[in-house]
């Protein structure tokens, strides 16, 4: 899997399981909810600002949203 792909799942399962719809998500960091729908689709690249501001309201680090083996629990 790439680094986007891993990415894309991580950040799913992280948002769903804060009970985060895509639009809520992206207009509580400031993104473009159709930037987020792309990160979260693994068709993006997004850089470590976009993932910082992603991460932070989910209670997670960049780098547990980037990790192949953090977050598949």
């Amino acid at each position: 899997m790439t680094v986007k792909g891993i990415i894309a799942q991580n950040l799913l399962q992280e948002r769903t399981k804060h009970g985060l719809t895509q639009e809520g998500l992206a207009y509580a960091i400031g993104m473009s909810p159709c930037y987020l729908r792309r990160i979260e689709h693994g068709t993006a690249n997004p850089s470590v600002r976009a993932l910082q501001k992603i991460a932070e309201p989910l209670g997670i680090s960049v780098a547990m949203l980037t990790s192949k083996t953090t977050l598949k629990k």
